[in-house]
């Protein structure tokens, strides 16, 4: 994730968009140093992921609840832990950073 030697925090979080009154869980949220927050999201696949147009629903429905519930002036950056990696497509183009599984077992 380009993250080493920042130093960073890591929870997963739960809470709710007030806008949609519906609920969000994150799965990892890494608070960093510099000014940012990875949210990221796990999807375990044996090929390629394709984010549906429910999918991005759901991540923009954490990113909001995130945003409405800590207050943060962070920048928020979307990122896909999954087994290879997402398929483009219309809705691939809203998360900025990707970890496939080659990258965790190095």
């Amino acid at each position: 994730m380009g993250i080493s030697g920042i130093q960073c925090r890591a929870c997963c979080w739960v809470g709710k968009n007030d806008k949609t009154g519906k609920g969000a869980q994150i799965d990892l949220v890494i608070d960093r140093a510099d000014q940012t927050v990875n949210i990221c999201e796990m999807k375990f696949s044996r090929s390629p992921y394709e984010i549906t147009k429910s999918d991005d629903e759901d991540f923009d429905n954490k990113l909001n609840a995130f945003l409405q519930q800590t207050k943060t002036t962070k920048s928020l950056m979307l990122t896909l832990v999954t087994s290879f990696g997402i398929v483009q497509n219309k809705y691939s183009g809203h998360i900025q950073n990707q970890v496939v599984m080659e990258d965790l077992f190095v």
